[in-house]
């Protein structure tokens, strides 16, 4: 089973066991002198001793004047191999082999991490970053050759197997490489061979401080999927020249920051997205090459790599999900592996939200992977989890393999909750999988399954249960808007269930996440759609990269859209609302959608009867909040019962 991804490969000297690569991927898990710290160490060991052949640390900047994250790894400084060499060793005493990702942020930063403003070819500043960089100067770029070099002999001496040079995503050396971002007009700028020169000087330089043995990766977008950007016309020519210069593999990507949701695909976009740029990458050269991007079963991993169009897959958000998937999926315990539904909400999302560091909303553990370890259960108990959300799915099943006795009670006909609505929505499939694996794990774990249980006061009090965990959600909220509770207006969720139809013209109350997604179904069954939000955007609660395809769909859907808008009253036939001071009125509609938020269905919690004394209120049913909240509060509870 899956010989092609389970033989071995070699890049340059260097034998790798299999086919599946941990790429680069950002954690903040460094600290502020930019070194590898324990937490990183036992994050990718955990991958290590998961399976996977190799692994690839992340943007590791090699000089000051190039951090992109405010506790990325450098390796600029002698002080920073000292955990570097720590990993490689927890690495290799897992079976995998250790690559570096080197880079240089460029523009593709903010000064406040800096500390000082960035670098780049030309002085035009990053679409999304927004600061006009400084042009560097030929000693500067004499200078920062260097620093590649120093840094990948840091790397080998700390015990590191390969290097890969960071040309992809729209950083330095695509800045320099790409017409997109520069506008030189010396011996680094203009006809391609220019703009290459600061690349083929960087190879150069790593090779002279590596020596002829050490891998050498290149990374690079094969697309910049940009105005002006690089496209396969040139890059393939590209990718023939950096052979000629000395690198052993091929890492293929895709996007700039300009274009960063194709860098990180969510479910919005196909499986294997950058396939086909390497299967023409690998008909240009003799080399091993990488595919990236939203890969996430070994399944299509085998077929990949059977089928000619890439030498190795990276695997990342999937090795983010389920360190083990190597090692199951070897096994042929596919059903077992975790699945990622590239929601992107902590791998993402995470780094730009308040704790500014990669999480998961599946896997709970990611970052913690020492103190997530539960142990079984000293007193055993009989539990009562009320609900089947991802939060109560996820404290059963916890609970149980912990060794305690677990019945879970859900009122519907299915499994799911509000998550299970949330898979609804256009291209959201992928999001039913997590139920389907939370159920199949929480039965195989010995949890009780009851659907269509309707749990009282009463059927609490006959069960006895030593612990009730109260995970019954959040039921859609009017927020005391007149009108809004009548028979006219329909919760969003009944409109996605199938539960309720709509008219043709529809009116959205609410442009939040849910208010878009119902929308952008909508759109799909040819009605015609107009939003009101009082906010002065639509999906502010989305990620990024969702936000960023829902509202290009909602766009090219003619929605209209009214944003900074109170709802004062709903109508039978629409609402009356407040713009700018101004009455609003909408009517004509055949469907009023409330998409309002939600507030807790907690009932149950006040109404625990005698002799229940351990309760815990869980996910929506304690404040409205997102999955992975929910899901790591439910572990984190059931860690502790």
């Amino acid at each position: 089973m899956f010989k092609s991804v389970f033989s071995p490969i070699k890049i340059n000297q260097l034998e790798i066991k299999n086919r599946l690569v941990v790429p680069p991927m950002v954690t903040n898990y460094g600290n502020e002198l930019g070194e590898v710290t324990d937490r990183h160490i036992a994050y990718l060991e955990e991958r290590a001793k998961g399976g996977f052949g190799l692994i690839i640390l992340e943007a590791t900047a090699v000089h000051p004047s190039g951090i992109g994250f405010p506790k990325g790894v450098g390796l600029w400084d002698d002080r920073q191999m000292e955990g570097l060499s720590r990993l490689a060793a927890a690495i290799h005493g897992k079976g995998a082999k250790l690559a570096v990702q080197l880079y240089h942020a460029g523009r593709q930063t903010y000064s406040a991490v800096l500390g000082g403003q960035s670098v780049s070819a030309s002085p035009v500043p990053c679409p999304v970053c927004s600061e006009i960089p400084r042009e560097l100067t030929r000693k500067d770029i004499a200078e920062l050759v260097k620093a590649f070099g120093r840094a990948a002999q840091r790397a080998k001496e700390a015990g590191v197997d390969a290097v890969e040079i960071h040309g992809a995503h729209g950083y330095l050396i695509g800045q320099f490489t790409s017409p997109y971002s520069n506008r030189r007009v010396d011996a680094y700028g203009g006809p391609l061979h220019n703009r290459l020169r600061f690349a083929l000087e960087i190879i150069s330089e790593v090779r002279r401080a590596t020596g002829s043995d050490f891998p050498i990766i290149y990374r690079i977008s094969v697309r910049e999927r940009v105005p002006g950007g690089l496209t396969p016309v040139e890059t393939l020519p590209i990718v023939k020249v950096l052979e000629e210069a000395g690198v052993d593999a091929f890492h293929v990507s895709t996007g700039v920051y300009g274009s960063m949701p194709y860098i990180i695909p969510n479910y919005y976009l196909p499986d294997g997205l950058n396939v086909e740029d390497a299967r023409m990458v690998r008909e240009h050269v003799g080399l091993p090459v990488i595919v990236a991007g939203k890969i996430t079963e070994v399944v299509t991993a085998e077929s990949i790599i059977a089928g000619g169009k890439a030498d190795m897959v990276s695997m990342g958000r999937a090795s983010i999900v389920d360190p083990e998937l190597p090692k199951k999926s070897a096994a042929g315990a596919l059903d077992d592996v975790r699945p990622c539904i590239t929601c992107n909400q902590g791998c993402v999302g995470g780094l730009f939200g308040p704790e500014q560091e990669m999480s998961c909303l599946v896997n709970p553990a990611v970052g913690k992977e020492r103190e997530y370890r539960y142990r079984p259960a000293t007193v055993r108990k009989n539990c009562l989890v009320v609900g089947s959300g991802p939060a109560g799915l996820e404290a059963a099943r916890i609970l149980a393999e912990r060794g305690h006795r677990v019945v879970l009670a859900e009122r519907d006909d299915r499994f799911g909750g509000q998550f299970r609505i949330a898979a609804l929505p256009p291209e959201k499939q992928p999001l039913a999988k997590l139920i389907r694996w939370q159920v199949d794990k929480a039965a195989k774990a010995g949890v009780t399954m009851k659907l269509g249980e309707e749990v009282t006061r009463q059927s609490i009090a006959e069960a006895k249960p030593d612990v009730l965990v109260v995970a019954t959600g959040a039921r859609p909220s009017t927020q005391g808007i007149p009108g809004a509770d009548g028979p006219w207006a329909v919760p969003a969720s009944m409109i996605l269930a199938g539960k309720r139809s709509a008219g043709n013209r529809v009116l959205v109350l609410g442009g939040g996440l849910v208010g878009c997604e119902v929308a952008d179904y909508l759109l799909t069954l040819q009605k015609t759609i107009t939003i009101v939000e009082l906010l002065d955007d639509l999906a502010k609660d989305a990620e990024s990269s969702q936000r960023f395809f829902l509202l290009n769909r909602l766009k090219e859907g003619g929605v209209e859209i009214h944003l900074n808008t109170r709802i004062m009253e709903v109508v039978q036939d629409g609402a009356i609302c407040e713009k700018d001071g101004q009455a609003l009125v909408l009517r004509g509609y055949d469907t009023v959608v409330l998409a309002l938020g939600y507030v807790p269905e907690d009932h149950l919690a006040a109404n625990v009867p005698d002799g229940v004394t351990e309760v815990h209120v869980i996910g929506d049913a304690k404040a409205p909040r997102d999955a992975l909240q929910a899901i790591r509060d439910a572990r984190q509870l059931a860690m502790g019962i």
